[in-house]
């Protein structure tokens, strides 16, 4: 992977799972890019969308706040003895280093059954 070759140029990596920001305001809301779509484009689609809507809604509910990852950049500057993977915040509710655990012991077919319908 690219982040493992990555860890030996940077000190730290940071994985944040889903943080509360205004980022998510890009697919839902007044701002969501499907409104920007031709009324056609968006008949074909609304049903992918909605589903999507509903996905990040639910999401951003339980979302960490900013400080978990403010907190591991923080540490990664400061510690003398750094961690190489800092994998932060939460996924559904769940600490996203559960979800990567799960991402590394399921093969690619399992976490396609999943989490199909939640990415």
């Amino acid at each position: 992977m690219i982040c493992n070759h990555l860890s030996f140029e940077i000190v730290s990596l940071i994985q944040p799972g889903a943080v509360a920001t205004p980022i998510w305001g890009k697919n839902t809301g007044e701002n969501a890019q499907f409104l920007s779509l031709s009324e056609e484009e968006q008949s074909l689609y609304k049903h992918v969308y909605a589903g999507a809507k509903e996905n990040v809604e639910k999401l951003v509910q339980t979302a960490a706040g900013p400080e978990s990852t403010s907190q591991a950049m923080v540490h990664a500057i400061t510690a003398k003895t750094p961690k190489t993977r800092y994998v932060v915040a939460t996924v559904f509710g769940a600490p996203a280093i559960l979800l990567s655990w799960i991402c590394w012991l399921l093969p690619d077919r399992v976490l396609d059954i999943l989490f199909g319908g939640a990415m």
